[in-house]
């Protein structure tokens, strides 16, 4: 055979062995599959196709972790040799022989144990922590004078405040002993030495500091060297013996100085407190709130007594209010937050105990809310109370404001509400606005209400609102155009050049111009105002849309030219057409024209000069 033949079935006889599955208690087995059989290293065997022990074994599963093993029943034979090929005694019990030199024995429990009725198991009294019990281990007690319970059914653990240290042990004043052979009335033992107790006497002592004077007990240290409970040396005690036996300084402080002299020392920008138990920040700069910071750097740090911290991590720090306070800028102070505690009590000894008044809040019931529920609402996005839509405001500094979405608006004499802008209406808790598909837009002269705008309301396009519950123009200066519909600016009323708001403009059917003089609508200076608009006087273009000419006169070439039986006035040979026999046209007679006529010419320098024409 040859050597390639004899590796290949080597290979093939490896992968079979290697494909066998070794099953567990209480999987179904066949005694004649090689591939899939009892673990041996359990002792198991198959028996009626049930992975389990023979008549002198039984089961036991000591922990959910650890898998059911067989063991030797109590009474049955067993071995005094330790063999781990071969099975053992059930938990808590031992191979007991009558001699030191027979080999075989009988499990029997450990005393003080003893077998339960049945056999299964021994009754034990646990005085061990993590000992098994319960559910995990039947028969096993904790000791419950040794400060022991079950813990979830399945490990002896101490009660709350004892030391668990393989047995209970007394805590830092607890009563002890200096000598017993019962855990729970000893202090630790040095081979626990981070707690470093001792009782204070041989009987009816407690467990103090191993040195009384110079060391502190803390129970649940924050972090940094020496993170168990146990007792600390104070700032300024000697901390010589303080290496001999593994002890630490408080911390924020390290044993320094010179042998025999050296103390425990606070570290830098660190100082002990009054009672010298603890190292208290003690920076040299304290920054107020916008302040840049630096989370690790202890010189300079946010000032906590006004409730700051560093705004970490960032890459540029600032000191911001703690969690539960917000900033008034009025007082550089951090106050109380809405729904934080809060001191109702005028003049209180904590100022950040005050709700913050810049956000309009108060104490309601030890916790800071608006005044009114029913009529405010906190907006998280402001961070302010604010009035809901439809309540009464004021547009005065350092009053409540409409609430996010709403404008306080006049509604007449000195009344003033918080509205949605127009065309949008309050949502149904009237915290905020939304479109308003079924409102309905009233046009001049139409009837309305100027207390309920969501329902219907005067159309702001056309400058139109509600006025004696009369949709009109802003003013009785203001007319409707009734072609353009839209409100315009009368004559001798207020106008804005350019303006692209109607009310603003001048009336186009009027003919009138905003003039620059004195920003109200009227007539040019080669117009005259007559039967509600502006007229083109005699000798002037006409060719404009703007241009009418005045009475008896027509537009002849592009300029307004006398008719028929007519003639421009002999003296300034502008201005109105007069009847041949010297009578001016129309109602106005010569006098007044020439009056009208100077006017017009002073008004034509004037607009000349401000135009930079003079």
């Amino acid at each position: 055979m040859s050597l390639k033949i004899i590796f290949t079935l080597a290979i093939l006889h490896l992968a079979k062995v290697s494909a066998v599955i070794y099953l567990r208690a209480g999987d179904t087995c066949d005694n004649s599959d090689v591939e899939r059989i009892c673990d041996p290293s359990l002792f198991l065997n198959c028996i009626n196709s049930i992975c389990g022990c023979n008549d002198t074994l039984q089961l036991e599963q000591p922990a959910s972790y650890i898998l059911a093993t067989c063991a030797i029943k109590l009474g049955q034979v067993c071995q005094s040799d330790v063999d781990p090929a071969k099975p053992g005694c059930i938990i808590n019990s031992k191979c007991v022989t009558k001699s030191e030199i027979d080999l075989n024995g009988i499990c029997t429990c450990v005393e003080p144990d003893s077998p339960s009725p049945d056999g299964d198991f021994c009754y034990h009294l646990a005085d061990k922590t993590s000992e098994f019990c319960g559910q995990l281990m039947p028969g096993v007690t904790c000791n419950a004078e040794g400060k022991l319970f079950c813990s979830s059914g399945s490990r002896c653990t101490c009660e709350e405040g004892w030391i668990s240290a393989g047995g209970c042990y007394a805590n830092y004043t607890y009563p002890c002993k200096t000598s017993s052979n019962h855990t729970w009335e000893l202090c630790p033992p040095p081979a626990y030495g981070e707690y470093h107790l001792k009782c204070s006497s041989e009987e009816n002592g407690q467990c103090e500091c191993l040195f009384h004077e110079e060391n502190i007990w803390i129970p649940n240290p924050s972090g940094g060297p020496g993170t168990f409970p146990g007792c600390y040396f104070r700032p300024g005690a000697s901390c010589e013996d303080i290496q001999e036996h593994e002890m630490y300084c408080v911390e924020l402080s390290r044993c320094r100085g010179i042998s025999p002299n050296r103390v425990c020392t606070c570290v830098d920008y660190f100082a002990p407190n009054d009672d010298s138990t603890l190292c208290l920040h003690a920076p040299a700069e304290l920054l107020e709130y916008g302040e840049n910071c630096r989370d690790t750097y202890p010189r300079a740090v946010c000032n906590s007594f006004n409730m700051l911290e560093c705004d970490y991590p960032c890459f540029d720090c600032v000191c911001v209010c703690q969690s539960g306070y917000s900033i008034n800028t009025a007082l550089n102070l951090c106050q109380a937050a809405h729904g934080s505690v809060c001191d109702s009590v005028e003049g209180a000894p904590f100022p950040n105990m005050t709700c913050n008044s810049e956000e309009f809040l108060t104490c309601v019931d030890s916790n800071c809310a608006c005044e009114n529920e029913a009529t405010q609402y906190f907006n998280p996005i402001t961070s302010e109370c604010g009035l809901l839509a439809h309540e009464n405001c004021t547009t005065q500094p350092n009053t409540i404001r409409c609430t996010l979405g709403t404008t306080c608006q006049h509604i007449q004499d000195n009344t003033s509400r918080c509205r949605c802008p127009t065309r949008m209406k309050a949502t149904e808790n009237r915290t905020a606005c939304e479109q308003n598909p079924t409102l309905v837009i009233l046009s001049f002269n139409e009837t309305c209400d100027i207390w309920d705008v969501e329902t219907s309301f005067c159309n702001n396009l056309q400058d139109l609102s509600c006025q004696g519950s009369i949709c009109s123009c802003p003013s009785e200066g203001h007319v409707w155009n009734a072609e353009w519909e839209s409100c315009y600016a009368g004559y001798q009323t207020d106008c804005v050049p350019f303006s692209s708001k109607t009310s603003e403009q001048c009336d186009p059917t009027s003919l009138t111009t905003c003039l620059s003089t004195d920003d109200k609508c009227g007539c040019l200076v080669f117009q005259l105002w007559w039967k509600d608009r502006c007229h083109t006087l005699v000798g002037h273009d006409c060719r404009s849309d703007k241009s009418i000419c005045v009475e008896n006169a027509e537009c002849v070439r592009g300029a307004c030219s006398c008719g028929e039986g007519f003639v421009p006035d002999p003296e300034l040979n502008f201005g109105q057409c007069m009847t041949k026999e010297g009578g001016a046209g129309s109602s106005i007679n010569v006098n007044m024209f020439l009056l009208i006529t100077l006017i017009g010419k002073l008004y034509l320098v004037k607009f000349w000069t401000k135009c930079g024409f003079m």
